[in-house]
C-alpha cells in the first residue's frame, strides 16, 4: 500500500535512537525526508550512519538538529532551523513525530517532589515546546500531521513510572484538545501509545523493577515477556509502522485517536488466588467479644466469645468483572436534500459471564453472559439534531448482580428522545 509520503517532510524528536530511530528508517523507506532531533550530537551522527547502511541513497533526505527540548527557546530555533529553506533544512514541516524525552522509572520510595517536575519537564513540556510553534504554522497552511508517542503508563499506573505516567496521561489529554482545535484546519494529531519495547531505554526500567523486586534485570524481563499474550514484548520497527500509517494521507479521516500498542495486554482476564476468610454473617447476633481461644492455648474464655467460622477457596477467574465485552452496529445515512438527514442505527452489546463472590458456587454465583439489542434514530437538520433512542430493544430479561442469594433480576430498558442545537 503506498502511504503517499514521497517527498513529505517529517520531523522526529528523539530520532537517534529506540523507537524514533525506527520511525525515521520507516519514513525514509517510503521516499519521506527526515530531521532528525536530539540532545546527543554523538547518538544523531550514529543513528545517521546506522540509516545510511540500509538506505546508502538517501543521504540528501536526511538532517541532524541537536537541541534541548525542555529550553522552550531552544525548541523554537530548532523548528525555524528544521524549516529553513537552507542546506541545514528541508523546508515547511509536514509531519511532527515527537518520541523526545522520557521520565526516569524509580521505586516509589525513592521519589523525590524534584523527580516530578522533572518528569513533566523531560516528557510533556518537551512534546509541548514543539508542538505549540508548529500546530499553528501547520493550521496557518492548512494542512499537517502530529503523532505524538507516548507511553502505556498514562492509561495503566505502574509503581517504578508513576512521574512519567503523569506526564504521559497529560499529555494524551493535550493532544486528544489539540486534536479537536485544530481539525477545522486541516491538522490531525493523534497518539500512539506502546507497552514495553525492546530499546535502550528498556533497560533503564529493568533495573529499576528488578531493585523493587530483588531480582536480576533477566528474571525482570522474563516476567515481563510471561505477562504478554504475545509472549514477547514490541520491536521498535512494530510501532514506527503504525506511525508512518498514521501520518500518512491514508490515515485522512484518523484524529483525535489514541491507539494502545500492546499486543492485547490490556485484554481482560481478572483472577484471584486461594485465601481465606471470616464469614460475618455466620456470627450470632449480640456477639461483640474477640475470638475465643484456641483449643490449649493460655486465656480466659470471655463470655459470649465466639469461634469464627473460616472459608477456604481457591480463587478463580473472572471475578467481579467480565472476561470479554465487545459492541457491533450498523447505520445507514440518508440524505433527504436541502441539508436533512435520517440515520437509523441498530447496535449489538455483548457481556461476558462472571463470577460474584470470591468464594463463589458454581451453582448459584455465576452470573451468566447477556447480549443487548439497541437502536436509535436520528434526524439532522442544520443545527437541530433529534434523536429517538432505545435500549434493550428486544425487551430482554436477566440477572445484571447478586446481593447475598437475591439475584438482581429484570429487564431494564432507557429509551427517550435527544434534541440538540448548536449555537
Amino acid at each position: 500500500m503506498d502511504l503517499q509520503l514521497q517527498d513529505q517532510h517529517v520531523l522526529i524528536t528523539g530520532g537517534s535512537r529506540g523507537i524514533g530511530l525506527a520511525c525515521a528508517r520507516q519514513f525514509l523507506a517510503e521516499g519521506a525526508r527526515v530531521t532528525l532531533v536530539g540532545r546527543d550530537s554523538g547518538h544523531l551522527q550514529a543513528a545517521r550512519i546506522s540509516l545510511l547502511e540500509q538506505q546508502p541513497d538517501r543521504a540528501d533526505a536526511i538532517r541532524l538538529l541537536s537541541a534541548d527540548l525542555r529550553d522552550p527557546v531552544a525548541a523554537q530555533a530548532m523548528v525555524e532551523q528544521a524549516q529553513a529553506a537552507t542546506p541545514a533544512g528541508l523546508g515547511p514541516v509536514d509531519a511532527l513525530v515527537n518520541c523526545a524525552g522520557a521520565a526516569r522509572r524509580t521505586p516509589p520510595d525513592e521519589l523525590t517532589p524534584a523527580a516530578w517536575h522533572e518528569a513533566m519537564q523531560a516528557k510533556f513540556f518537551s512534546y509541548l515546546h514543539v508542538i505549540d510553534p508548529l500546530v499553528k504554522q501547520m493550521a496557518a497552511r492548512g494542512r499537517g500531521v502530529i503523532v505524538n508517542v507516548v507511553g502505556m503508563g498514562g492509561k495503566v499506573a505502574s509503581p517504578i513510572h508513576l512521574p512519567g505516567g503523569s506526564a504521559n496521561a497529560a499529555l494524551m489529554l493535550a493532544s486528544s484538545g489539540l486534536a479537536a482545535a485544530y481539525a477545522g484546519q486541516g491538522v490531525r494529531v493523534n497518539v500512539v501509545n506502546p507497552a514495553q519495547t525492546r530499546t535502550e531505554r528498556l533497560d533503564e526500567g529493568l533495573l529499576a523493577e528488578a531493585r523493587l523486586q530483588g531480582i536480576t534485570p533477566q528474571q525482570a524481563l522474563d516476567r515481563i515477556n510471561q505477562r504478554h499474550p504475545m509472549g514477547r514484548i514490541a520491536e521498535p520497527r512494530e510501532i514506527a509502522d503504525a506511525v508512518c500509517f498514521l501520518a500518512s494521507a491514508r490515515a485522512s479521516y484518523v484524529n483525535g485517536a489514541v491507539l494502545s500498542i500492546d499486543g492485547g495486554l490490556s485484554y481482560v482476564d481478572s483472577s484471584m488466588s486461594a485465601l481465606t476468610l471470616v464469614n460475618k454473617w455466620a456470627i450470632p447476633a449480640g456477639v461483640s467479644t474477640p475470638q475465643c481461644n484456641p483449643a490449649g492455648t493460655a486465656g480466659t474464655v470471655g463470655t459470649g466469645c465466639f469461634n469464627y467460622v473460616s472459608t477456604s477457596t481457591s480463587g478463580g477467574s473472572n471475578l467481579y468483572s467480565p472476561k470479554w465485552t465487545w459492541n457491533v452496529s450498523a447505520s445507514y445515512r440518508y440524505d433527504m436534500g436541502d441539508g436533512m438527514t435520517l440515520t437509523p442505527r441498530m447496535g449489538y452489546a455483548y457481556i461476558g459471564s462472571q463470577w460474584a463472590y470470591p468464594t463463589y458456587q458454581a451453582s448459584t454465583d455465576l452470573i451468566a453472559a447477556r447480549g443487548l439489542l439497541q437502536g436509535s434514530i436520528t434526524f439532522d437538520m442544520c443545527e437541530l439534531k433529534a434523536e429517538v433512542y432505545v435500549t434493550n430493544l428486544a425487551y430482554k430479561f436477566y440477572v445484571a448482580g447478586q446481593n447475598g442469594k437475591n439475584e438482581l433480576y429484570g429487564a431494564p430498558r432507557e429509551y427517550g428522545v435527544r434534541l440538540t442545537k448548536k449555537f
